[in-house]
């Protein structure tokens, strides 16, 4: 998605950037505070701790869903949607953090003592996340992987979702409320399999559960599909998103004083239904708002735009940095994670991500319509 001219809807989108900052910020919060931080401190105030608890994933599958079926849907009106030619995209550009980060991956395994993870786990790790099926390893046999790359369960799941999207949006590119109703049917019914079957037996396995973990990306799908149809109560979308943002937060607090696994039960349908009506009021901003133009802060996009770098590489340096600063106190260690992972999306930015930005640009692209400009290298493109 490439920003406009226009200034609303050039905030609106940036806003969008920045929320997915607020969603980086969130997830690796997390992650520190789950494997780095002492249970005493902010871990232990409740209601507080909802802000290092985790659960936000979600707003990066609406954010996905919305943004990747709004350009299949641009495809589908000047007939040129490939469902091939869009998965080789997404491959590549996703693939262009994945195999970096597994290469790095297994030097560490081969060279780094600390590393103890048996050599057949790390094979096997990283053939699964090359493939896209990490999320079917950590599922089915968790004591044969890594727990190191755990987190790409993430980027699975939305590649496995993205070879089905194309094929169900050319089977019914010319019924679209058809369209939307499937989505949301899907969407229910990827909730209601999780609902269930949770429990304190199988929760692992359908937190990284294709099905199960599918609701907010179709629920974002579906609002791009619906979007025409919203643009009449473009009116309202200033208090909604006020509204909505306000109760992202409040449900965030919530979670865990919930129990542990709420973020698989109704706090998560809840808090993927909230996320879904944010997007779709930034988006239907005629002017920019107080909360878009706090989203739209450079550094909040600056961080949006980064997130697929961040959110590939955090997890891994976290149990790096865990392994070799045993004896630093955890404040040492969150500083020292943070300082390698701005490196590395720094360099990354630099020398992986404007590049194969550049070169998606120009290559891989359906034919365009007489008179279209060419497209900008530095569009939005969700993790």
């Amino acid at each position: 998605m490439t920003t406009a001219t226009s200034p609303g809807r050039a905030t609106r989108v940036q806003a969008l950037d920045g929320l997915r900052g607020v969603t980086i910020v969130l997830v690796v919060l997390g992650h520190l505070s789950a494997f780095l931080w002492p249970e005493e401190g902010i871990r232990s105030v409740p209601y507080l701790r909802g802000l290092v608890g985790g659960g936000a994933v979600p707003v990066f599958f609406v954010v996905s869903g919305f943004i990747v079926t709004s350009g299949l849907l641009r495809d589908v009106d000047r007939d040129t949607l490939d469902p091939l030619r869009f998965l080789l995209r997404r491959v590549i550009r996703v693939g262009a953090q994945l195999v970096p980060l597994c290469a790095a991956v297994a030097v560490v395994a081969a060279l780094d003592p600390t590393d103890t993870t048996p050599a057949d786990s790390t094979v096997r790790t990283l053939t699964n996340t090359l493939t896209f099926t990490n999320n079917w390893l950590y599922a089915l046999n968790p004591l044969g992987a890594r727990n190191d790359m755990g987190h790409l369960w993430f980027l699975s799941i939305q590649q496995q979702w993205y070879v089905v999207l194309p094929l169900l949006l050319l089977a019914l590119a010319t019924r679209r409320r058809l369209l939307a109703a499937v989505l949301v049917a899907l969407a229910a019914a990827s909730s209601t399999y999780r609902l269930v079957r949770v429990s304190d037996q199988t929760w692992f396995a359908l937190a990284v559960d294709t099905f199960a973990r599918a609701d907010a990306l179709l629920l974002g799908a579906a609002l791009a599909v619906a979007l025409p149809w919203l643009r009449g109560h473009a009116r309202y979308a200033t208090p909604v998103a006020t509204a909505a943002m306000l109760a992202l937060l409040g449900l965030l607090l919530l979670n865990p004083e919930l129990g542990p696994l709420a973020f698989l039960q109704w706090w998560g349908v809840v808090f993927s239904v909230v996320a879904v009506v944010l997007v779709g009021a930034v988006v239907l901003h005629e002017q920019p708002s107080a909360l878009t133009r706090g989203l739209a802060a450079p550094w909040l996009t600056w961080l949006g735009r980064a997130s697929l770098v961040i959110y590939v590489w955090h997890y891994p340096v976290i149990f790096f940095v865990g392994r070799h600063a045993t004896g630093s106190s955890w404040l040492v260690q969150t500083v020292v994670v943070l300082a390698i992972v701005a490196g590395l999306t720094v360099a990354s930015n630099r020398w992986v991500e404007d590049p194969v930005r550049r070169w998606l640009a120009t290559h891989l692209r359906p034919p365009r319509p007489a008179g279209e400009p060419l497209p900008s290298a530095s569009g939005t493109v969700a993790p």
